[in-house]
């Protein structure tokens, strides 16, 4: 799969009439190659490019009403791994890696949007799917991923927001005909605050696990589901913006909340 394209984009500004503009020729490709080896065992193979266009507002900021006319995005993607299916269970195992130039981020702090130093971003993700009766299964999957900055002023430190470790572990059990009620607990590890590119604020994120439970039901045309997000009531954020030592802002997350809902299908 292979894409090849022209652009230009700028900004004409209607006081004055001012224009800059830009002229971009990108390359976009993935290359893949899958082989069975014996018989349960696949070897895999990928690598490709890709690349982003920035848009309006990435380039004007409504808040400053400044344009910052951006470089396009690219990143340029590895990876390879191997799959075995061996009865009821299947596992995966992937090694991946990721270079990214002129990532498009926006910087809560100035508001605007800017282009990131080089970043390479590489690690591993083992998962497993296991059958263990007939109306029971479960999966687990494990992600460790190490982000650095590859250039300029940050080169070698953890980019923000990328946390190194996430994991999940989830079940299902149809306990009745067309009836099932399912779990899932979800990891995320500590990660760098946004707007800390410098690593000085020497704090992360802190870590956290939310526990998830749902019920649903089929029958005749019915599909009924009630649930509890947050089983445990997780105090947690998911997202935080360093402000300049000693302070930062964080947004909390839901505590626990219960669901339901209920949709019928005409036929």
């Amino acid at each position: 799969l292979v894409r090849a394209q022209s652009t230009n984009y700028g900004v004409t500004a209607q006081a004055g009439g001012a224009s800059t503009g830009r002229d971009e020729s990108l390359r976009a490709y993935e290359i893949a190659l899958r082989q069975r080896v014996a018989t349960v065992w696949e070897l895999y193979g990928k690598f490709g490019n890709s690349f982003r266009v920035p848009n309006v507002n990435d380039n004007f900021s409504l808040f400053t009403a400044t344009v910052n006319l951006l470089e396009p995005q690219t990143s340029h993607d590895r990876e390879i791994g191997a799959s075995v299916d061996w009865g009821r269970a299947g596992y995966r195992l992937a090694l991946y890696q990721m270079k990214t130039y002129n990532e498009i981020h926006y910087n809560p702090v100035t508001f605007t949007n800017v282009n990131l130093p080089p970043t390479k971003r590489y690690g591993a993700e083992l998962s497993g799917r296991w059958t263990l009766s007939e109306s029971v299964d479960a999966n687990a999957n494990y992600t460790q991923t190490v982000s650095k900055f590859d250039g300029g002023s940050f080169s070698g430190n953890s980019v923000p927001l990328v946390p190194r470790s996430m994991a999940n572990v989830g079940a299902r059990w149809e306990f009745m005909p067309h009836t099932r009620i399912s779990g899932a607990a979800n990891y995320v590890g500590p990660q760098v605050y946004d707007g800390d590119e410098t690593n000085a604020f020497g704090q992360k994120m802190p870590g956290y696990t939310v526990v998830d439970l749902k019920v649903v039901r089929e029958a005749q045309g019915w599909l009924l589901s009630a649930g509890v997000k947050n089983l445990f009531n997780q105090h947690y954020f998911s997202y935080g913006l360093y402000t300049g030592f000693p302070t930062y802002i964080a947004y909390p997350a839901p505590e626990r909340a219960i669901f339901a809902s209920a949709q019928y299908t005409f036929r």
